[in-house]
């Protein structure tokens, strides 16, 4: 079995290929203008497409807790009053599902014109 001492002068040029090895990782991960700029129309797209979904959700979620509120009191009352009271709660569900639909929509037209862009960039 050999000692740490006679380990050493094995691991010594492996030391000295570290630094060597990660300039060549840092040159190989580095980014041109042009990937740059398409990295950054794409990050903040996908940014600004998050934000109109959330706000969609965030809109449609407040429209669902009082469609579910309706049904509940529809349970209660019953009769022609309580079926008023589920029609509402669907046209409610209804209008909390184009509103998310809606905002996936433009969050997809965001990303998708941002595609574009990059493609445009790219081909140049």
């Amino acid at each position: 079995m050999r000692s740490a001492r006679e380990l050493t002068p094995e691991v010594e040029p492996m030391k000295s290929a570290v630094p060597v090895v990660a300039l060549l990782l840092l040159a190989a991960c580095q980014r041109t203008p042009q990937e740059q700029q398409i990295h950054d129309i794409k990050a903040q797209a996908d940014e600004r497409a998050d934000a109109v979904e959330q706000a969609a959700d965030g809109r449609a979620d407040p429209m669902d807790a009082q469609a579910k509120a309706l049904r509940e009191q529809a349970k209660q009352v019953g009769g022609y009053d309580g079926k008023r009271l589920e029609v509402q709660a669907d046209a409610l569900e209804k209008e909390a599902d184009l509103t998310r639909a809606q905002g996936n929509d433009r969050g997809d037209a965001i990303r998708a014109e941002a595609d574009a862009k990059a493609k445009a960039l790219e081909s140049r």
